[in-house]
C-alpha cells in the first residue's frame, strides 16, 4: 500500500487552514500522517492546533512551531525536512489554501504505483502533481514546461488541452497540490529554505527533474482559495522575492551565458521602467532585486518586509 504523508505550511490564515484540514480528512484513502508546520501565526492558529492534536483521527498528526515566520520556502525546508524522517515513502507538500478532492490520495497511489513500475518507465519517479483549479477554472502557472535554446531558456505554462489527456510529463511544478517522492527528498536535499517566499518550487523542480521523471495527474485535482491568480500591476513587496529568487536560480542551474543574457534582460526591462515617473517605484525595487540575486544576497531583506509599501 502507497503510504502517503503530508506537509502544510501555514500563517495567519487560520480559517483556510481549517478548510483545509477538513478536505484531507475527507479523504477516501486516508495519509498516513498530516504535519503542519506553523510560521509564527498570531491569530490563533498555535492555540487550534494544540486541540487539533488532540483529536483522534486513523492518521498521525505532528505539528512543527517556527520561531519567527520564516516564509513559504523556510517552511517547507522544515516540514521536509521532518517529513524525511517519517513513516510515509511519499510526502504531499501544500501550502494552507489547498483543498484536494475527497479521492485524491485515492488516485495519486494508484498513479504513483503504475508509474513507479520500472519495466514500464525508465528511471525514477520524482513526483506527481495535480490539476489546480482556482475559481472554477486552471490555473496554468502552477505546471509548466522548461523551453531551452543556445541563447536563452524559459518556461511556459503547459497548454489547458494537454489537461484533456490521462497524464503528462512536466518540468516544473508549484508546492500546490504536489506529491513527491522521499527518495527523492533524500537524493536532491531541502527547499532553499532563505527564499523566504516564491520561486523556492521552481527551483526545487530543478533538482527534482535532475533526479527523475514528473508528472501531471489530471483527475487528481486540488481547490486553490485564493482570490486571484498570480500578476498583477501593483507592486508589492513579494516582487522583490521572486526576481531576486529567479535571477539566483538562473545563476545556479542555466550555463554562465544564458543566466547573463537574463541578466541583461532583466535589467533592461527595469532600466526603461525606471524612465517613467509613475513605475520607477517598481524599477527600483527591481533593481534591487537583481543586485542580489547576482550576488547570491539571500534570506529576508532589511528593508523590503512584508506588509513593506513602495513609498517607503
Amino acid at each position: 500500500m502507497i503510504k502517503i504523508g503530508v506537509v502544510i505550511v501555514t500563517f495567519n490564515r487560520l480559517d483556510k487552514l481549517k478548510n483545509s484540514l477538513e478536505a484531507f480528512d475527507k479523504q477516501t484513502n486516508k495519509p498516513a500522517y498530516i504535519l503542519v508546520v506553523n510560521n509564527a501565526s498570531t491569530d490563533g492558529t498555535g492555540e487550534f492546533l494544540q486541540e487539533w492534536l488532540k483529536t483522534k483521527t486513523l492518521y498521525k498528526k505532528y505539528v512543527s512551531a517556527a520561531p519567527t515566520n520564516l516564509g513559504g520556502s523556510g517552511g517547507f525546508y522544515i516540514g521536509m525536512k521532518r517529513a524525511v524522517q517519517l513513516n510515509a515513502d511519499w510526502v504531499w507538500v501544500s501550502d494552507d489554501d489547498v483543498y484536494p478532492k475527497e479521492n485524491a490520495f485515492e488516485v495519486g497511489s494508484e498513479y504513483i504505483e503504475k508509474l513507479s513500475d520500472t519495466e514500464q518507465y525508465e528511471g525514477e519517479l520524482s513526483a506527481i502533481a495535480s490539476k489546480v483549479v482556482t475559481d472554477g477554472k486552471i490555473d496554468l502557472m502552477h505546471r509548466r514546461n522548461i523551453v531551452r535554446s543556445k541563447f536563452y531558456a524559459m518556461d511556459l505554462k503547459v497548454p489547458e488541452e494537454e489537461y484533456e489527456k490521462e497524464l503528462f510529463p512536466v518540468d516544473i511544478i508549484s508546492f500546490a497540490g504536489t506529491i513527491i517522492s522521499r527518495k527523492a527528498i533524500e537524493a536532491v536535499g531541502l527547499p532553499e529554505r532563505d527564499f523566504f517566499i516564491w520561486f523556492d518550487d521552481t527551483e526545487y523542480s530543478y533538482r527534482l527533474r535532475k533526479y527523475g521523471r514528473m508528472y501531471v495527474i489530471p483527475s487528481l485535482e486540488i481547490i486553490h482559495d485564493v482570490e486571484q491568480a498570480y500578476g498583477g500591476s501593483n507592486i508589492t513587496w513579494k516582487d522583490y522575492y521572486g526576481l531576486r529568487n529567479e535571477i539566483y536560480t538562473y545563476k545556479k542551474h542555466h550555463k554562465k551565458h544564458v543566466y547573463m543574457i537574463k541578466v541583461i534582460k532583466k535589467f533592461g526591462k527595469s532600466f526603461l521602467m525606471y524612465l517613467k515617473k509613475d513605475t520607477r517605484p517598481r524599477a527600483k525595487l527591481f533593481f534591487m532585486g537583481i543586485r542580489d540575486g547576482v550576488r547570491g544576497k539571500l534570506g529576508i531583506h532589511p528593508v523590503v518586509k512584508p506588509g513593506w509599501k513602495p513609498e517607503q
